[in-house]
């Protein structure tokens, strides 16, 4: 298969030392591509500064109702539609594939003014958001609404950058004030007094291999990190 990723426009590795690019020009609703994502039905669809599209066979057909919309990251719901959020204010746009209608997932109690940076759907097929107001969640349903994140012990505060969930189905959030995981049903938080760089984590990636690697708001690199025992 091909290597697919978004920067100053959408590039594609087709092996052998070649690679092509596409930007507006060749039928993109804009140059900077925030997001990429292959659904379980194979079609590729990406998320831009000006709207969303889907590659088709005769080019980029751009998402009705997303046009000039600054979309920051894709993921698709347990049934099968998909969701798109960015720094469009506080709320999701659910896309049902079967004719294109979108409709709003709202948030319950955030800022208005909110953006959503990462969406991920869990195994569990419950919906959570990483947003510049903290960490929400919904349940799978045909509407869900978003709350905020709460518990009876440690959850993760402040702004919330990215949420991913490992192999091992534990979910690890990175945002300003440490990286978190919810292992086992409890938070636990991380951050420089545990041997980061910084407590500011930007991105957090889990590998099939039980390995993390680690980004910063600041330039400092990327780390190497390896969870276990409750332990980084």
């Amino acid at each position: 298969g091909s290597l697919w990723w978004g920067s100053a426009g959408l590039h594609r590795r087709l092996g052998g030392g070649a690679w092509s690019a596409y930007t507006a020009r060749e039928g993109l609703p804009g140059d900077v591509v925030w997001a990429v994502l292959r659904d379980r039905g194979q079609r590729l669809w990406v998320a831009t500064n000006s709207g969303a599209a889907e590659l088709t066979a005769t080019g980029f057909r751009r998402v009705p109702g997303t046009e000039g919309r600054d979309l920051r990251t894709i993921a698709q719901a347990s049934d099968g539609r998909l969701l798109l959020a960015g720094r469009i204010g506080a709320e999701v746009l659910a896309l049902d594939l079967r004719d294109d209608r979108l409709t709003v997932l709202p948030f319950a109690g955030i800022d208005p003014s909110a953006r959503v940076l990462r969406l991920q759907v869990d195994r569990s097929e419950a919906l959570w958001a990483a947003t510049s107001d903290g960490l929400y969640r919904a349940d799978a349903a045909a509407q869900p609404q978003f709350a905020r994140v709460t518990a009876a012990g440690p959850v993760p505060e402040g702004p919330a950058i990215d949420v991913r969930e490992d192999a091992a189905g534990r979910l690890w959030v990175a945002g300003r004030l440490g990286l978190w995981v919810r292992d086992g049903g409890r938070w636990s938080r991380f951050g420089s007094a545990d041997g980061l760089r910084r407590d500011f984590v930007s991105h957090v990636l889990p590998t099939s291999s039980g390995e993390l690697f680690v980004g910063y708001g600041d330039p400092l690199g990327v780390a190497h990190a390896r969870y276990a025992e409750g332990r980084l």
